[in-house]
């Protein structure tokens, strides 16, 4: 019986990070045309921007050990933005093109 609670506790105690990412996104999900900033891309990854709606627009490229890639974010009120994310096994770096 103790094993049985054990597996019932243990699951549910995994199962409330299933949410996190949903959270984020709403924390985040308003932001502005004039917010998107090189200083706003300095920390951020391409999951991060894919959690804010960012889409790719072009294919990836590869190059040796990096992939460059392309991504857009549609504005009601000043069109889109572009971002290009340089990732490599060492960091990941997003900026403005």
């Amino acid at each position: 019986m103790k094993k049985l609670l054990s597996i019932i506790f243990v699951s549910l105690l995994f199962s409330g990070n299933g949410y996190a990412a949903e959270w984020l996104l709403k924390k985040d999900e308003r932001i502005f045309s004039s917010q998107v900033t090189n200083d706003f891309l300095k920390n951020k990854t391409v999951t991060d921007l894919i959690l804010l709606k960012f889409m790719y627009s072009k294919p990836n490229t590869t190059t040796g050990n990096s992939v460059q890639y392309y991504l857009y974010k549609p504005f009601d009120d000043d069109g889109s933005v572009d971002v290009i994310c340089f990732v490599d096994p060492k960091k990941t770096t997003c900026r403005l093109p």
